[in-house]
């Protein structure tokens, strides 16, 4: 349509113009749309950080360190754990079906794995833990035994090896784009690593001559059983939020 009081000349740089701030304007409303999704994305995990804040809290008021039901090897804490770990895995397979666990097997059997671990399968059925390193040295050990470590390593370093192939050059980049599945899959992998690090934590600084008290050392062990509880929560959280968004892109 002719510009009134426009030279024709000039008519065709003034629509071409128009048009790129069309488009111009129609990106950021599309980049900001983008984001308000991914941040109310975010906010299951919130929820769930918070949840286990309120956890940890309660854990202390109630002091349920005084109750060994709740933190031993096999109390109600270690036992909901190993749920979680498997309720996420029925979580994937109800959600994401034969299509996701082909594609990202290793996630599924991560999580499975991660439960096993939970209920102390790696010690629960063989002489020690399958973790430890004189347990494919010591000659009281079975051989088949050995084999089933030796096995359940190999599977473990399948895992981050797909993990790291297929993940790994994407992810910083998704964390910056704030991705609440990357997100939460940080959260996971950071609570994981600390929740190790404090595990036996009396032992290992009496290994470098560093002590500290008994009450200390249970109050790091209650810390560590509900950040345990946490993790597949955490992992729920995360799958949730990325089966959401798949379905949305659909």
């Amino acid at each position: 349509m002719p510009m009134l009081g426009v030279p024709k000349g000039i008519q065709p740089i003034l629509g071409s113009t128009a048009n790129l701030l069309d488009e111009k304007e129609y990106r950021e409303n599309n980049m900001r749309t983008e984001q308000d999704r991914r941040l109310k994305s975010i906010l299951p995990l919130i929820i769930s950080a918070l949840t286990i804040a309120t956890l940890l809290l309660l854990s202390f008021i109630y002091k349920i360190y005084e109750y060994p039901l709740w933190i031993d090897e096999g109390g109600i804490i270690e036992t909901a754990s190993a749920v979680g770990y498997f309720l996420c895995a029925l979580l994937i397979l109800l959600k994401g079906k034969w299509s996701y666990i082909k594609k990202y097997n290793y996630f599924f059997i991560l999580v499975i794995l991660c439960g096993f671990r939970e209920l102390d399968f790696d010690k629960k059925f063989t002489t020690m833990g399958i973790f430890k390193s004189r347990f494919y040295i010591s000659g009281s050990v079975p051989a088949v035994e050995k084999f089933i470590g030796l096995l359940v390593i190999a599977i473990l370093l399948y895992i981050v090896v797909s993990v790291f192939r297929n993940h790994l050059k994407d992810f910083f980049r998704k964390i910056k784009t704030i991705s609440p599945v990357h997100i939460g899959s940080l959260m996971v992998f950071l609570t994981m690593c600390f929740t190790k690090t404090i595990d036996g934590l009396a032992r290992k600084l009496g290994d470098v001559n560093i002590h500290i008290n008994q009450q200390t050392s249970t109050y790091f062990e209650v810390i560590e059983e509900v950040l345990e509880l946490g993790i597949p929560l955490l992992m729920i959280t995360t799958f949730i939020i990325y089966f959401s968004i798949e379905k949305l892109d659909k």
